[in-house]
């Protein structure tokens, strides 16, 4: 069950929670605990998180839709009616992101991260770490 998320601040539910993931000058990404995670999961992360992930890493976001495994359609309606992914989609997105955390803790940089993840890499026989 998707459901709708609101607020009365001027700061969203999505804006506090994607600061947490993608971090923001008050709070370092990465900041959830294993539990959280599955609790977040679990509800659904905001449809939001896929249109964020793809101008942090600097690619199309359909090629998060991609990853995904599901239609721009899908991501598109869900974004636009500001409700939650289904838990499946949820628990990809979030091993994407948690592999994005990871970069920004080594390279510091989202450009140098979206470098890295589109480059062709030798240890992983010449194919970029999107590509898998």
């Amino acid at each position: 069950m998707r459901t709708q998320i609101t607020t009365k601040n001027t700061k969203t539910a999505d804006d506090i929670f994607l600061a947490g993931l993608f971090g923001s000058d008050t709070k370092p990404a990465n900041s959830f605990s294993d539990q959280e995670w599955i609790q977040k999961i679990r509800r659904g992360l905001p449809g939001i998180t896929v249109s964020t992930l793809a101008g942090r890493i600097d690619v199309p976001q359909k090629m998060v839709v991609y990853w995904l495994h599901t239609t721009t359609r899908t991501i598109q309606r869900t974004i636009e009616a500001k409700t939650l992914l289904a838990p499946d989609l949820s628990d990809r997105m979030a091993q994407i992101i948690r592999v994005y955390q990871r970069c920004q803790e080594v390279f510091k940089d989202d450009k140098k991260v979206s470098t890295w993840l589109k480059s062709p890499n030798y240890a992983l026989g010449n194919v970029s770490p999107v590509d898998l």
